[in-house]
């Protein structure tokens, strides 16, 4: 597939992007003093330019994921920040569920995740990061910010 030219560059609106995910989000803590994350932001976009190859569908479509990531990028260091104790959580043996496409891992996070023992990422959540809460049963379950809520408006 050949790039058609009259996509527009990336890296010359990367601070456009971000500009965006503030306006969209009301956050504008991307954490870099904390959690650097601009060089590889920049270089990724640089690279999407020099061998991205994308459509006009694809250049759409990775647009609309620049803007996701970066809001996610908001709401996580604004979660972070709000509840630093995170960083005490033993986490004392994960289980990671790998494997190739249609082998059933997706099945077996879903069987998983029924057993309140444990607490399995469901993918809305890793790119809308929540608050996990224990129910009255003691089952950890979501919780929504405000900062999400308006962002799914």
């Amino acid at each position: 597939m050949t790039r058609i030219e009259n996509i527009l560059p990336f890296a010359p609106r990367a601070e456009q992007f971000l500009a965006d995910a503030v306006a969209a989000t009301g956050l504008s803590d991307f954490g870099d003093e904390a959690f650097p994350f601009r060089e590889g932001y920049e270089l990724f976009l640089a690279e999407l330019d020099r061998e991205g190859r994308l459509s006009t569908e694809g250049a759409g479509a990775t647009e609309t994921q620049i803007g996701l990531m970066l809001r996610a990028r908001l709401a996580t260091v604004a979660a972070w920040k709000a509840n630093p104790g995170y960083r005490d959580v033993e986490i004392r043996r994960p289980i990671i569920i790998t494997g190739i496409v249609r082998s059933g891992t997706t099945a077996l996070h879903h069987l998983m995740a029924i057993d309140s023992q444990f607490l399995g990422c469901r993918t809305g959540w890793c790119v809308l990061p929540v608050h996990c809460r224990r129910s009255r049963h003691g089952q950890r379950r979501p919780t929504t910010s405000p900062q999400r809520r308006r962002w799914n408006g």
